[in-house]
C-alpha cells in the first residue's frame, strides 16, 4: 500500500528531500493525537506514516494541526504532544501552517487541494515548509465573513503566510531563496464566482482585493467575475512583493482536481481524504 501511494519525489539543494503521497491511502493526520487514543485504524495509519518518513532516512518528524487557516509558522517549543512507536517519533500539537524544519528532522503536511510550499536557501540549506491554501495566502474572513466559519482564523493582521516566511530571511538572502510549490489545485478547477447566490457579494470584494493587491494576472484570463484563481501565480506575486525573486518560484505541475484517480481532491469529488507532502532536512 505504501509503495502504491507514492507518486512524486524530489531532491532540493544538497540536503532537502520531498516525497508526495496520494491515493489509495488516506493520509489524514487529524485523529493522531496521542498514543493512548490511537484506535486500530489509526495505529495502521501511524505505522504507514512512520514507514514513509523512515524510508526517507528520518526517525523524527513534526506535523502541525491544520484546524485553522492562521498562516502562522510554528517553532519546536509549540509542539506539546509526542507519539513514539516503531522506532519513530512524531511531534504534534502546534496549530500552524508549517515551520522551519530542524536539521536532521522532517515535517508532514496533509492536504486535499491546497498546495504545500517548500522554501529553501540553497546555500545554508535552511528550509521552511508550510500548507498554502487560499486561507493561508489571503486573509479571507476580512473580505467574506461567511467563508469557512468552522476553520477560519479570526483577527489576523497580515494577509499571507508568504509575509511570515519573508521575515525568516534577510533581504540579501531572499534573492537566492527558492520557493517550490507542490501538489495542489489549478485555476481550471478553483474559482470564487461573483454570481454565486450566497457568496457573490463577498466574492466580489475578495476578488477585487486580490486583484488590487497582487495583480489581475492572478485570475485566469484576468476575469475577476469568473474568479478562477491561479494560486501559483498568486504565490509568485506575493513572493515578489516580499522581496523574493519570482524566477525562483517553481511548481511541480500537479493538479489534484485534474487527476482525482491518483490524488484526493475536494473540488473534483468532494472527498475528505488527504494527500501528504513529507519534507526532510538532512543537513
Amino acid at each position: 500500500m505504501l509503495a502504491r501511494s507514492t507518486y512524486h519525489s524530489a531532491h532540493l539543494g544538497r540536503n532537502v528531500s520531498v516525497q508526495v503521497c496520494g491515493k489509495p491511502f488516506d493520509w489524514n493526520l487529524r485523529e493522531l493525537q496521542c498514543p493512548a487514543d490511537l484506535r486500530n485504524g489509526e495505529r495502521l495509519r501511524f505505522k504507514l506514516l512512520s514507514m514513509a518518513v523512515m524510508g526517507m532516512g528520518f526517525s523524527e518528524a513534526f506535523a502541525t494541526k491544520l484546524i485553522t487557516f492562521n498562516a502562522k509558522l510554528a517553532t519546536e517549543s509549540d509542539f506539546d504532544q509526542v507519539l513514539t512507536s516503531y522506532g519513530f517519533k512524531l511531534h504534534r500539537g502546534a496549530i500552524a501552517a508549517g515551520m522551519k524544519i530542524p536539521r536532521g528532522k522532517a515535517i508532514m503536511i496533509p492536504g486535499g487541494d491546497c498546495h504545500t510550499l517548500v522554501v529553501l536557501d540553497p546555500k545554508s540549506d535552511d528550509v521552511i515548509a508550510c500548507h498554502a491554501g487560499l486561507g493561508e495566502l489571503i486573509n479571507i474572513p476580512r473580505w467574506n465573513p461567511l467563508w469557512n466559519t468552522k476553520f477560519a482564523a479570526r483577527g489576523r493582521s497580515y494577509d499571507t503566510v508568504i509575509e511570515k516566511i519573508g521575515q525568516q530571511f534577510s533581504n540579501a538572502v531572499k534573492k537566492r531563496v527558492q520557493i517550490h510549490v507542490f501538489c495542489g489545485i489549478s485555476a481550471d478547477h478553483f474559482y470564487y464566482r461573483t454570481d454565486n447566490p450566497t457568496h457573490g457579494y463577498y466574492n466580489r470584494k475578495l476578488n477585487w482585493h486580490i486583484a488590487d493587491s497582487y495583480g489581475l494576472q492572478v485570475f485566469r484570463n484576468k476575469d475577476i467575475n469568473a474568479g478562477h484563481i491561479d494560486l501559483v501565480a498568486l504565490i509568485r506575486s506575493q513572493a515578489t512583493i516580499f522581496g523574493f525573486d519570482p524566477r525562483n518560484v517553481f511548481h511541480d505541475g500537479v493538479c489534484t482536481a485534474s487527476n482525482p484517480k491518483n490524488w484526493y481532491s475536494h473540488a473534483a469529488r468532494a472527498e475528505t481524504g488527504r494527500n501528504l507532502v513529507i519534507v526532510g532536512n538532512r543537513s
